[in-house]
C-alpha cells in the first residue's frame, strides 16, 4: 500500500507541528538568561532542566553579555571552533550520506538486489537503531573516538551536531551555529544534486571511492584539530582554544 505524495507531505508535517507545540514549554537556556541579567530566571531554568540548581558554578560574567561583532573572529577561542564546526558539517555531507539515502533504491537496483525497496527500508532502520545507540554511548566513549572509528549513524551523523552545541562561546553561538547549519544544507544540496552525475562520470564505484576519500580526510581532520569535549565545561573548551 503506497500513499500519494500529498498524504506523505501531510504526514511529514506532524513531527514538526508536535515539536512546535512542545517548544512552548521549553525554557530559555540558563546561560542566555544570565547574559540578559536574569539570574532568578536562570536558576528556575536550571531547576526545570536538571531538577536542582545546587552545586552549579555560575560562569564568569563579562564577554558573554556582549553581542556578536566581527572583531571577535580574530580570537582563537572563536575562529578555531568556527573552522572546526564548518569543516565537520562539510565532511559530514561529503561522506555522501544524503545521496546514499536519497538514491538508495537506485543504488540497490544497480547492485542487482531482488527487492531494492525493502533494502532501502532496512538501511533506514539501521540508521535509526544506531543513532539511538550513539545517544547512549557518546558520553562514555567520547566524541573523537566515535568520529574516528565508528560508522556514520554512530559518529559522523550525530556527533557534529553535538559538537556544534558545545564548542562555540555564547556571544557567537547564534551566528556560528547558523553558519554551520547553512554549510551543512548547502553541501547536502550540492552532493545530492551532483551525485547522479558523478555516478555516470566516475561509475558507481568511482563515486563511492570519492566519498570514501572525503571520509578519510574527515578522520584525519578530527585527529589533528578536533578536541575531546566529553565532560568539559564551555569555559574549559574555550580556554583550550585560547591556549590557556
Amino acid at each position: 500500500w503506497v500513499l500519494e505524495w500529498r498524504w506523505l507531505a501531510v504526514l511529514g508535517c506532524v513531527p514538526p507541528s508536535f515539536m512546535l507545540l512542545l517548544m512552548c514549554f521549553m525554557p530559555e537556556t540558563p546561560r542566555f538568561l544570565l547574559s540578559q541579567h536574569k539570574r532568578q530566571e536562570a536558576m528556575a531554568a536550571m531547576q526545570f532542566l536538571w531538577g536542582s540548581a545546587q552545586g552549579w558554578e555560575e560562569p564568569p560574567i563579562g564577554a558573554e553579555h556582549q553581542g556578536f561583532h566581527m572583531a571577535q573572529l580574530w580570537r582563537p577561542g572563536v575562529y578555531k571552533p568556527f573552522i572546526i564546526g564548518i569543516s565537520l558539517m562539510a565532511f559530514q555531507q561529503l561522506s555522501g550520506i544524503n545521496a546514499v539515502m536519497f538514491y538508495a533504491e537506485t543504488i540497490f537496483e544497480e547492485a542487482k538486489f531482488k527487492d531494492s525497496s525493502l533494502a532501502s527500508v532496512v538501511v533506514g532502520l539501521i540508521q535509526v537503531l544506531f543513532t539511538a545507540t550513539a545517544a547512549l554511548i557518546m558520553d562514555r566513549a567520547g566524541r573523537r573516538l566515535l568520529l574516528t572509528l565508528s560508522g556514520f549513524a554512530v559518529g559522523w551523523g550525530p556527533i557534529p551536531w553535538l559538537l556544534m552545541s558545545e564548542i562555540f562561546p555564547l556571544p557567537v553561538k547564534g551566528v556560528a551555529t547558523g553558519v554551520c547549519v547553512l554549510t551543512n544544507w548547502f553541501m547536502a544540496f550540492l552532493v545530492t544534486k551532483e551525485f547522479s552525475s558523478l555516478m555516470e562520470v566516475l561509475r558507481p564505484y568511482g563515486a563511492f571511492w570519492l566519498a570514501s576519500a572525503f571520509s578519510f580526510f574527515g578522520v584525519l581532520f578530527t585527529l589533528a584539530c578536533v578536541p575531546e569535549t566529553k565532560g568539559k565545561t564551555l569555559e574549559q573548551i574555550t580556554a583550550h582554544f585560547e591556549g590557556r
